[in-house]
């Protein structure tokens, strides 16, 4: 991380390219953790991101890119048109809801996504109504409580969802 400097009070003479002055050191796990990102190395991506998470549970900013890449391995190997067909052929397996939600994430449907598991917790029960709600709680997590989709697909979902999710996500 390196913050530029570029105006004379900081030692550079107005019009200069801006110098790199050194920000504070990145933890070395969690830049490991990145360098196995670029390389394109999810799982080792996602195993010293959780390496970092053990040796700091609160450090958000492991807790965000972990959910980014685990949400990147979920649906790296989908066919879209595949899951889209088994999503609207199996309305009540959750299986086929969460994987047709986490590709609208993914690429950035994110109502969609959060209407979809709204609308399949309400109308569920059990384990799959918990796996579903437990999916959404994490999108919500990775979307962070500052985006506002957060807050009203949270109330969707304590509102029973069905039909409420749409209106209060646009």
């Amino acid at each position: 991380r390196r913050v530029a400097v570029c105006d004379a009070a900081h030692g550079g003479a107005a019009g200069e390219v801006p110098a790199e002055v050194p920000g504070p050191p990145m933890d070395p796990a969690l830049a490991a953790a990145y360098a196995a990102l670029e390389e394109n190395d999810l799982d080792g991506a996602v195993r010293a991101f959780r390496d970092v998470l053990a040796a700091n549970p609160g450090d958000t900013e492991a807790k965000l890119a972990l959910a980014q890449v685990e949400l990147m391995l979920s649906t790296q190997d989908l066919d879209p048109a595949a899951v889209a067909a088994d999503a609207e052929a199996r309305p009540d397996d959750v299986a086929a809801q969460i994987a047709q939600a986490e590709l609208d994430l993914a690429t950035g449907r994110v109502e969609p996504a959060i209407d979809r598991l709204v609308k399949f917790v309400a109308r569920s029960a059990g384990a799959d109504r918990d796996q579903a709600r437990l999916k959404l709680i994490s999108f919500f997590d990775l979307l962070g409580p500052d985006d506002p989709r957060t807050g009203a697909g949270r109330l969707a979902l304590a509102l029973g969802g069905a039909g409420r999710a749409v209106r209060l996500l646009r």
